[in-house]
């Protein structure tokens, strides 16, 4: 639990519907009013300050993301479907998915541009949850307890072979609200409850 007021620092949001109403699901980091960082949860209602906050907003016509219960967890999960709305033609090509729990991120996001026939795509997450995330330090590594991390933000880029991939960047939050930030071994990070994968297509 936050003790307010706070200073956001960054996170993730994903905006669509729960039960044909409104609604989404939001990890992010702050610094409290006692000067401690924190990740969790922002919950709908959230009193916005004076300052306001700044976002970048993807919307992605043609998709719509509804939240409901996830048989194989039986937690709420954003799952992408599509939507009436007309796709729009200019822009890069995106793609928006569930990742399932026990998946590698990154093997993920790689079989995904085989089958759109990409050779390279930047990875981006929304919301989401990693196994006991292991983080790559210089010279050792680093296994956070499970159960999970909730994923604030990652970053990375993927390509159709595997040779090319890059490193992968993620913050993320602990059971205890602690932050945690680096380079992860995306095989041995697997997906706890969901995670919403964004790519963007690399390239002309």
């Amino acid at each position: 639990m936050a003790r307010g007021p706070v200073n956001v620092i960054g996170g993730s949001l994903t905006l669509g519907s729960q039960r044909d109403e409104p609604w989404f699901h939001c990890h992010a980091a702050w610094m409290d009013a006692a000067g401690a960082l924190q990740a969790g949860h922002v919950w709908p209602g959230t009193t916005l300050g004076a300052l306001g906050l700044q976002a970048v907003f993807h919307p992605l016509p043609g998709i719509c993301s509804r939240n409901a219960e996830d048989p194989e967890t039986g937690m709420p999960v954003f799952t992408p479907h599509r939507s009436a709305v007309a796709g729009c033609p200019a822009g890069k090509r995106v793609i928006l998915a569930r990742v399932l729990p026990g998946q590698d991120l990154q093997a993920t996001a790689r079989q995904l541009c085989v089958e759109h026939g990409w050779k390279q795509a930047s990875m981006r997450a929304s919301i989401g949850s990693l196994v006991g995330p292991t983080f790559l330090r210089a010279g050792y590594e680093a296994t956070l307890p499970a159960p999970c991390a909730e994923l604030v933000t990652l970053i990375g880029q993927v390509s159709a072979d595997a040779a090319l991939d890059t490193s992968v960047q993620v913050l993320v939050g602990d059971s205890g609200g602690a932050v945690h930030g680096g380079t992860i071994d995306p095989a041995r990070s697997p997906v706890a409850v969901t995670v919403e994968l964004f790519l963007i297509e690399d390239g002309p």
